[in-house]
This record gives C-alpha cells, sequence and structure tokens, in this order.
C-alpha cells in the first residue's frame, strides 16, 4: 500500500529539560529513514546550532528517507523485510560487492564470489564506503558508487558499515542480499546471512542464518600443485589477544630449524616486529603485507605442505585451514575471559584441527587436520540454489 504523501511538517521536539527545538521535514516524498535537523539557539545567544537526528520511519524513495511522525511496526517490518521478487535466472547473475576497504572483509566478499564463479558464470562489480563516516554519508556514497552500474541479482557485504546500505540497495533494485558475519541490525531484513558459528554457541535456527566454521576466504585447496612450500602468518594484538614478541621470535627461531619458510604479516602487527625477526631467525623469507597482492597469500597457502599462525589472526588460522596444509598454532597472550574468539580457537584444538605449539614441541610433529575446509564453496552452492536459482 502506498504511503500518503505528506506536505510541509513541523513540530516541536524536547531535546534536553530547558530546550525547545523545531523539527522540520521535507514534503511530497514516500516515507523512509530519515535525518533531520534540530535547530536552537547557540550558547552564545546569537547564531543557532545543528544536530542531525535519525528517525526510524517507513518507505524510502530513490531520492531518499523520510519522516512520518505516526509508524506502525508492521509497517517498519514491511520496509525492511528482503525482497523476494527474485525467480529463477535466464542470465548469469550480476552481483555487487558493498565494502568497507578493510581487508579481512573484502576477503570475505571476495572467497565468496569467488565460489560462486566456480559454480556458475557472474558478473561482478564492487562498491566502496571505504573511509567514509557517518550513516547518511556512507548511504550517499554508496548510492553514488552505484551509479552507471547494471541491475544487481545479489548484493553482498560484508562489515557493519556496509549493512544500512547494503539493505537500501537491495530494497531499492529488488535484489537479493547476503551479509557476510553477525549484523548489528536485525537478521531478518536481509536474505541470508552467513555467520561463524562461534557467534551462536548455542546454534540457530533462523531460516535465513547459515552458520559456517570460522570466515570465508580466497583460499582453495590445489588439485595439482605439488605441496612442499612452509608458510609462517603472523598477526598481533587484538580484542581478544595480547603481545609478546619475545615469546613469538622464540617459537619461529624454533619451528623454522628444518626447511625454507616464508613469513608474512598483517596490519595489526607490530611495527619494527618484521625487522626483529630478520635479525633473529635470517633464515626465515620475509613477505611483508604493504608488498604483496590480495591474490598472494591465497596462492601461497594451496602450495603450502605446512604452515604456522599466530592464535590472535583468527582469519589467518582458518585461511590456512582452507588450504588444506597440516596447522600449526604460534603463541600469543590471551586475555582474561573466554571470547567467541576462544571458543572457537579451542573447538578447533580439540577436534584435532590444530597443532598447538606446546603440543608440538614434544612431539615435533604438526597433525593433519581432519578434513579441509571449503565453507566458501559450500555458502555458495546454497547461495546459488537459495537465491540465484530461485526457491
Amino acid at each position: 500500500m502506498m504511503a500518503p504523501r505528506m506536505r510541509f511538517l513541523r513540530s516541536s521536539v524536547r531535546v534536553s529539560n530547558s530546550t525547545s527545538c523545531s523539527v522540520s521535514t521535507i514534503a511530497g516524498r514516500p516515507w523512509g529513514l530519515f535525518s533531520f535537523v534540530v535547530c536552537g539557539p547557540s550558547v552564545a545567544g546569537s547564531g543557532v546550532w545543528a544536530r542531525a537526528v535519525t528517525v526510524a520511519a517507513i518507505r524510502k524513495s530513490s531520492m531518499g528517507f523520510i519522516l512520518h511522525p505516526n509508524v506502525g511496526s508492521k509497517a517498519l517490518q514491511w520496509m525492511f523485510s528482503p525482497c523476494h521478487a527474485v525467480t529463477t535466472l535466464t542470465h548469469a547473475p550480476t552481483i555487487w560487492l558493498l565494502g568497507d576497504g578493510k581487508p579481512g572483509h573484502e576477503n570475505q566478499s571476495l572467497g565468496l564470489t569467488d565460489a560462486i564463479g566456480r559454480i556458475m558464470p557472474c558478473e561482478v562489480h564492487r562498491l566502496s564506503i571505504a573511509g567514509v563516516k557517518g550513516f547518511f554519508r556512507r548511504m550517499k556514497a554508496s548510492n553514488d558508487a552505484s551509479v552507471g552500474l547494471p541491475k544487481p541479482d545479489l548484493i553482498i557485504a560484508a562489515g557493519h558499515a556496509t549493512h544500512p546500505s547494503l539493505v537500501k540497495l537491495a530494497k531499492k533494485h529488488g535484489a537479493r542480499s547476503v551479509v557476510l558475519m553477525k549484523p548489528g541490525l536485525p537478521m531478518g531484513w536481509f536474505d541470508l546471512c552467513i555467520v561463524p558459528e562461534h557467534d551462536f554457541p548455542n546454534g540457530c535456527n533462523r531460516g535465513n542464518v547459515m552458520l559456517t566454521r570460522g570466515a570465508l576466504n580466497r583460499v582453495v585447496p590445489p588439485t595439482t600443485v605439488t605441496r612442499e612450500s612452509r608458510m609462517i602468518l603472523i598477526g598481533g594484538p587484538s580484542s581478544s589477544h595480547g603481545w609478546d614478541g619475545k615469546t613469538l621470535l622464540d617459537a619461529l627461531a624454533e619451528v623454522s630449524k628444518e626447511g625454507h619458510w616464508q613469513l608474512t604479516d598483517s596490519r595489526r602487527t607490530p611495527e619494527g616486529f618484521v625487522d626483529e625477526i630478520r635479525k633473529r631467525v635470517p633464515g626465515i623469507e620475509i613477505f611483508p603485507h604493504q608488498q604483496t597482492t590480495p591474490e598472494w597469500l591465497p596462492g601461497k597457502l594451496a602450495a603450502a605442505e605446512e604452515a604456522w599462525a599466530t592464535e590472535d589472526s583468527v582469519s589467518m588460522v582458518y585461511e590456512t585451514l582452507s588450504s588444506g596444509a597440516k596447522v600449526g598454532l604460534l603463541p600469543a597472550p590471551r586475555h582474561e575471559g573466554t571470547s567467541r574468539v576462544l571458543r572457537g580457537i579451542e573447538d578447533l584444538i580439540s577436534k584435532g584441527f590444530l597443532t598447538p605449539f606446546a603440543d608440538w614441541q614434544r612431539r615435533r610433529v604438526l597433525t593433519a587436520p581432519p578434513e579441509t575446509l571449503r565453507e566458501a564453496d559450500r555458502c555458495a552452492r546454497i547461495v546459488v540454489d537459495r537465491l540465484l536459482k530461485g526457491s
């Protein structure tokens, strides 16, 4: 049902115990999310100050979002429920990747898209809101980035900054929406949520939620390449782990005594630590992350027989497990308490996917994992069957 068209609306809103200010909206557009401006006298007594206020209303417009004072829960549910107009496609689907510029998030989106491309031909376009701050600036940036692109059949996004734009763009273009990792917005607003299982330790029975072992990535196990290289992946301080450079250097010196090892770091690795590795363990060949391409690490891991990753970097751990290599876990001090990241690591250790450094010291052997994780391929098959071939 179409919303009635509105005239210019002014109403009085009290934003503090002593200040009453006027609120203005723009007339003549359908309802939607709207950022309106509250104006009042400045502290100095002259001029005005203004503050943007975000209000949930009910209906979007290609021109923007407008406030309506009477909003019901059913109206909100209508606006944000995923679009289900897509049926079986008779053409190669067009996929938009909406990104925030963070390498880990981009890696997940590309991992899923690469896997879809291994199943069926598709046309991929990347939209970026990297560096854009603020809710409405991001919404505008994503809309601007989409101008001139072919109409999407599917939009994929990762990172909380992308979620509102994903909802808006999917609704605007009648596309299916896939969000990677647990969203901050209600999960019912997306067609499919692909979420690491450590975010739902007790499981999740929602029909549009798919649980995965860790984050998706671009690593594909080799079919013909001889696996004989050895890789080391170094992370850095995180919300779940601290940093102990000396202990890590000792471990690197020990694990690299036999064979030729190659190492790469991450943007979280403390400045100067790579130089310390060069001095302490000169036999390790180092490739700083700033000097590698996005395709470099997946290619290297695909040829690796053995790999080590620091415990703090969940994404690196799952990349190594996706390669089919034997994987060791380098030590990193844990923060107090039990986090979802630590629960996931302990689960992998208990199931034999990872060999902790302390266990390796006793036996000097990396245990082969019980299986190679192919989560991107598994998710891609479900996306294709459920969202691109019709349901």
